[in-house]
């Protein structure tokens, strides 16, 4: 999937991410509000590799390398029931693994020894007792080390007294002469006792070598005993203290993996949704439907909601950049020497066309332009509503003009209302009997006079395939610019659509435009009032029944004529 479908699929099902996320926060929340307050003791210990001397310490190239090692000793079982051993009152293996967390400074040698208990004094007495215990474990591995080395010593010096003893015998018996010679005479006294070196050298030569290597063996012992002392490094740096605040579990992680969890799900189930979802998802999925590009997204013009002709006779400033836009790629495809002729239509009904063409003949027409905007949508003739004044022929005088007809006289002139917005003139539906005034052989005529009017033509059609005019006009205009609102659009009918559209000689300009709903009138709902300054009143186009009435006559005598609407003395009583 592209990053740009999972975007659209987010934007529209948004909600989806939102409970889902909300949902993945209770089990944390439900946890924070049952946990039971604990006291936390901790103890601070400097984890270093063993050395040769208490002031020399191994660093290599990852600093923390050893104490990694170390951190599995530290949370094993063994050391927990050693410690359960020591601390005693009812502790075992599982509850000291339950109630001691380890954790490491990174980068450093330094390791916390954390106890939760519900009772202050017993968890300062599980953390000393975890340091002491390591350290006490760390220092017998030590010493089985260093008795590897001290066996074969000890061995060679019994070895060394066995044969010193032999020796020392041997220089005894041959010294025992000398030493039990009785005196001379009672006034001499006794012989003088000769050194051993004169009577056994060899012996005492032998000795002395015994005697020497004894020495040196007992030398070598002693130093490998004194380097067996210094070389834990290992230390208590902070003892445990006996906490006094009562701290709450940190459920707060909870939430937020429950949340990032949800959001995620639901960012998952928001693109499957969307994948199979019969309506359109993004822009690049409009453009793959259609096969044109999609221009961009038209911006909201909020005065709408106060008067519908403020499309066409002030639109706001965001809206007009757009349009400017809109109207250069609109007119980049017209022929040298004739007029603009653009249609504008929707996809659906409500679509925004009549917003769309109208801000394109304000623009034009800010631009210098004569413009004609002229009302070909039967159904639902909004700009006739808008603008047209009580006896304008519309269309229908303008068609009858162009092949020389003129019924009851009519002029030229009748077929057009004049604007606020300089430059731009409209053309309504007119007044209509049984049969529309608009067909598909009539669309050319009404082309090639609508050219002769003005420099700009803009058609606004209503729904694409609401009128069959409505093709035959997209062959014949140098631009259509169609109207979608990709909010509730659906797939099947964007396809139609661009079945209809292709062959259209002229540029295709699919305008994405916001959001909206169809707009509807319940029965007996009373209509607005006019605007200031208008002449007719701005009233929402009718449900199901055409904008003029479907089954509309010739005025009778002292009917109403509103807008191109008949009135009966009924209805104006």
């Amino acid at each position: 999937m592209e990053l740009s479908f999972i975007a659209g699929a987010l934007r529209r099902y948004w909600w989806i991410v939102v409970i889902l996320a909300v949902l993945g926060g209770i089990p944390g929340l439900i946890v924070r509000h049952d946990a039971i307050g604990k006291y936390e003791a901790t103890a601070v210990l400097l984890v270093s590799p063993p050395s040769q001397s208490a002031a020399q310490v191994s660093l290599a190239n990852d600093p923390d390398r050893y104490v990694i090692g170390q951190l599995s000793v530290l949370k094993s079982s063994a050391l927990a029931s050693v410690v359960a051993t020591g601390v005693g009152n009812g502790q075992t293996s599982a509850s000291i693994g339950d109630a001691v967390s380890v954790s490491h400074v990174p980068k450093t040698d330094i390791v916390q020894i954390k106890a939760s208990t519900t009772n202050p004094a017993l968890s300062q007495a599980i953390a000393n007792q975890y340091a002491k215990s390591y350290l006490d474990q760390l220092h017998t591995q030590v010493d089985v080390t260093q008795q590897t080395q001290i066996s074969p010593l000890q061995t060679q010096l019994d070895a060394l007294l066995t044969q010193l003893s032999a020796v020392n015998g041997q220089i005894a018996t041959a010294m025992a002469p000398y030493l039990n010679a009785k005196p001379i005479s009672a006034t001499s006294g006794y012989p003088p006792i000769p050194d051993p070196s004169t009577v056994v050298p060899a012996l005492v030569t032998q000795r002395d070598t015994l005697i020497s290597q004894y020495n040196q063996l007992l030398q070598s012992k002693t130093q490998v005993q004194l380097n067996g002392q210094l070389q834990v490094t290992s230390q208590v740096v902070q003892p445990a203290a006996a906490p006094t605040k009562l701290s709450l579990p940190r459920s707060k992680l909870y939430v937020i993996i429950g949340v990032v969890a949800g959001a995620f799900v639901g960012a998952v189930l928001c693109a499957l949704i969307a994948r199979i979802s019969a309506r359109v998802v993004n822009a690049d999925q409009l453009g793959d439907v259609l096969g044109y590009p999609v221009v961009g997204r038209m911006p909201k013009i909020s005065s709408l909601a106060r008067d519908r002709r403020n499309a066409l006779e002030a639109i706001e400033p965001q809206a007009a950049h757009f349009i400017d836009t809109l109207c250069v790629r609109a007119e980049a495809n017209v022929r040298h020497g004739r007029a603009a002729t653009i249609l504008v239509v929707g996809t659906l009904r409500s679509a925004g066309a009549t917003t769309l063409a109208s801000a394109l003949a304000a623009r034009f027409a800010a631009g210098g332009s004569d413009v004609l905007l002229i009302d070909t949508n039967m159904r639902r003739p909004e700009l006739t509503v808008l603008y047209a004044k009580p006896g304008q022929s519309g269309l229908a005088g303008l068609l009858a003009q162009a092949d020389g007809r003129s019924p009851d006289g009519a002029r030229m002139a009748d077929a057009f209302s004049q604007t606020q917005a300089p430059g731009v003139r409209v053309v309504g539906i007119g007044p209509r009997g049984d049969a529309p005034p608009l067909r598909r052989q009539t669309v050319p005529l009404l082309v090639e006079v609508a050219c002769t009017q003005a420099q700009v033509v803009v058609f606004d059609g209503g729904p694409l395939l609401d009128a069959a005019s409505n093709t035959q006009l997209a062959e014949l205009v140098d631009a259509v610019v169609l109207a979608i609102p990709a909010d509730r659009q659906k797939l099947r009918d964007l396809e139609v659509i661009a079945r209809q559209l292709q062959g259209v000689r002229g540029e295709v300009l699919p305008v994405i435009v916001p959001a909206a709903r169809p707009r509807r009138r319940r029965p007996g709902t009373p209509r607005p009032a006019p605007s200031a300054g208008s002449a007719t009143p701005p009233r929402p186009p009718p449900d199901k029944a055409d904008a003029v009435a479907m089954a509309t006559k010739p005025p009778a005598a002292g009917d109403v004529v509103t807008a191109g609407r008949p009135m009966g003395k009924a209805a104006r009583r």
